[in-house]
């Protein structure tokens, strides 16, 4: 077992208690997937997170990703993933123009579950940056990509706050819409903050025409007109 961090977190209920942060082997699918149940059931906006298969998370386990558990008192109470898509029609890549030599330098961010008696400590930003590093030393840190609902004001807060940004705005999975995220970790995206437009989440037809002139997603913020992603423009690099 591979422990990448250990220390205390707050439970809503017990308060103080001693946790690890580990490395996940393919042992760990029935708990994987009771946490997966576990927190889709409590939430209100289904369309928030669409669930991994069983054997989307078998094939992360057995080496086609990397994922990170976080156990307490012998259970499993926090997950998160990274999955290496390779050559597979489901790389994002291939939606964006990357050659076909690129593709297997791809990353995707998958989904990250917090059992809701202990969400409030930070573990999505925890994990994900152990989960970089670790990948980062297996040379799978080159182009990275992740999905996420506009609504979903937590987890976007999280990974912009890793350096991902909004390149695009469709609809993906059922239909749902999700902000595409991306970065090169080799040669960062650079945009013009010198003039920032902020937009609500929620008006999807605003955001959309602000990325087709060019624009991208940087930051969110959180004040009393409510959530606003923030944008600027792309800068070509020549």
């Amino acid at each position: 077992m591979r422990i990448v961090e250990t220390g205390d977190l707050i439970e809503a209920v017990t308060g103080v208690c001693p946790f690890q942060m580990i490395l996940l082997d393919p042992g760990y699918l029935p708990a994987i997937e009771a946490l997966q149940a576990l927190v889709l059931s409590n939430l209100e906006k289904k369309e928030l997170c669409v669930r991994l298969t069983g054997a989307e998370i078998k094939n992360i386990l057995a080496g086609q990703g990397l994922a990170l558990g976080v156990i307490v008192k012998r259970r499993l109470v926090a997950f998160c993933a990274l999955c290496f898509p390779g050559r597979s029609e489901d790389n994002l890549g291939r939606e964006y123009g990357l050659p076909e030599a690129e593709l297997s330098k791809v990353t995707h961010l998958e989904i990250t579950l917090i059992a809701p008696d202990y969400r409030g400590n930070d573990l999505q930003r925890r994990m994900f940056k152990h989960l970089g590093q670790l990948a980062q030393s297996l040379g799978r840190w080159r182009y990275l990509y992740s999905t996420i609902a506009p609504a979903n004001y937590p987890s976007l807060k999280a990974v912009m706050k890793q350096g991902l940004l909004i390149v695009d705005l469709k609809q993906k999975y059922n239909h749902y819409w999700r902000y595409i995220l991306f970065q090169n970790m080799d040669r960062p995206l650079q945009l013009d903050r010198g003039q920032v437009i902020p937009v609500p989440p929620n008006d999807l037809a605003a955001q959309q025409k602000l990325l087709q002139a060019g624009y991208i997603g940087f930051a969110s913020r959180q004040g009393p007109e409510g959530v606003q992603i923030l944008y600027g423009r792309r800068l070509t690099i020549t």
